[in-house]
């Protein structure tokens, strides 16, 4: 099929350079985005295995939380909350990043994030607007940008019945060849 031949041209995903375990003890991790954005961190995500333990947060989007040990809320714990295409917080005029960081702040004081990926939000000209809003207000913590998500998860595998063909932007087969590489 096209999708085992897109695999086998994928190299394999690295866990040891890019496996979320590489994350100092303790990382609070928060990706803000769209479906694209999470679909560049769900190889790390998949790659706890048995390990990670985690939480589907709403049903009508890709909003998880994710952790690397059974205590979420253990010092050493690595969490990750993925906020993507979530209705009141990334998506649309009165999703806000000051929305999120407030209700972050006010009802899970224990998340407070130490890296930060922010991406599309399904309006163009945003992600680097939500950025600097994050940098604001968690000035300690890293904030990375995948405002450029088109160049970022390539074109070599279409999904969304385009059965994995090439030069299809949009959403990618995950894994494959653009989950790695972002």
């Amino acid at each position: 099929s096209e999708y085992s031949e897109a695999l086998l041209r994928t190299p394999p995903f690295d866990v040891e350079r890019f496996g979320l375990k590489n994350l100092p003890p303790g990382s609070k991790v928060l990706l803000h985005g769209n479906c694209m954005t999470w679909e560049q961190i769900l190889p790390s995500i998949c790659a706890l295995g048995t390990d990670g333990y985690g939480y589907r947060l709403d049903l009508n989007s890709n909003t998880f939380l994710v952790f690397s040990g059974r205590n979420v809320e253990d010092p050493n714990t690595i969490a990750i909350l993925t906020v993507s295409n979530h209705r009141e917080y990334a998506w649309g005029e009165q999703a806000t990043p000051e929305r999120l960081v407030e209700t972050l702040s006010s009802r899970h004081p224990w998340f407070l994030p130490t890296h930060v990926v922010t991406g599309g939000v399904n309006e163009l000209g945003k992600c680097n607007e939500h950025a600097g809003a994050f940098r604001e207000a968690w000035p300690d913590a890293k904030v990375v940008t995948r405002c450029d998500q088109g160049r970022l998860m390539g074109r070599n595998c279409g999904s969304d019945n385009h059965k994995c063909q090439r030069d299809v932007g949009l959403h990618q087969c995950v894994p494959g060849p653009g989950s790695v590489v972002a």
